[in-house]
């Protein structure tokens, strides 16, 4: 979330506010983001960085195009400012496929190469939603689940979010390895 760069959760909130947007308080306690130097310095370590919602509004309740612009191409761009090329990448906030409406999955699939859900599993192309599946590793969950979630053990669990997943952006497309 590049709105966050550099700015405390007050500031950020303040920032929105001043573009007529409530964002979403996301650390309840004062934080700070990192700051742009911080991530470019991630970048070039070898990371990817990609795009997350501008004011961390839930797009499964943004629907127009003026807003959807606001959370997602504003976040692209900042990003792509900031490491310094073209940013392709997004993970939308809560990453839940009830979390993103047919207006922002339309919107992701024009202007995004790879989106990302927390919607657990593997990636195949040709098969796999073409909004990515995404683990997620938390102290709270035990290791012996996130060992079977990535061996693919938790797939029947998760088969629902995929199909959500796949009506909101079709397939992930088969892999061409370029010439």
């Amino acid at each position: 979330m590049p709105s966050f760069a550099g700015r405390t959760i007050d500031e950020f909130c303040e920032f929105h506010a001043r573009n007529g947007i409530e964002a979403f308080r996301f650390f309840p306690r004062p934080s700070r983001g990192l700051e742009p130097s911080q991530i470019r310095e991630m970048v070039a370590m070898g990371h990817m960085i990609g795009g997350h919602n501008y004011a961390h509004r839930d797009l499964g309740h943004v629907h127009r195009e003026e807003d959807l612009a606001y959370e997602i191409q504003r976040s692209l761009d900042e990003v792509g400012e900031i490491v310094g090329r073209r940013c392709e990448d997004f993970a939308w906030g809560f990453g839940h496929p009830s979390h993103v409406s047919s207006e922002a999955a339309d919107y992701l699939t024009r202007h995004c190469s790879r989106v990302y859900s927390c919607s657990r599993g593997l990636n195949v192309p040709g098969r796999s939603p073409r909004f990515f599946l995404r683990d997620t590793v938390t102290r709270d969950e035990p290791f012996r689940f996130t060992q079977m979630t990535l061996r693919g053990g938790a797939d029947s669990f998760h088969a629902s979010k995929w199909a959500a997943l796949e009506q909101l952006g079709g397939r992930c497309p088969a892999y061409v390895q370029a010439p």
